[in-house]
């Protein structure tokens, strides 16, 4: 847990950024959510590539959406 920068939520959907970058995302993504091509509900926090020449700096979560800062 030390590694968190931010944590955002969403009505049902999560994320969480990292020291290093890296975006991880878990729950609902009907609407893309969770940045995964499939549409299902997953439980557990994913990793989401993202380039290393351009790492995540900030994360938040709406309602049914989730924005980043590269």
């Amino acid at each position: 847990l030390s590694d968190i920068v931010s944590f955002s939520c969403g009505s049902a959907h999560c994320a969480a950024l990292l020291k290093n970058g890296e975006l991880w995302t878990w729950g609902q993504n009907l609407s893309g959510e969770c940045a995964r091509s499939s549409k299902v509900f997953t439980p557990v926090p994913t990793k989401i590539a993202v380039d290393p020449e351009h790492p995540v700096t900030n994360v938040s979560c709406s309602k049914s959406a989730t924005a980043v800062t590269l």
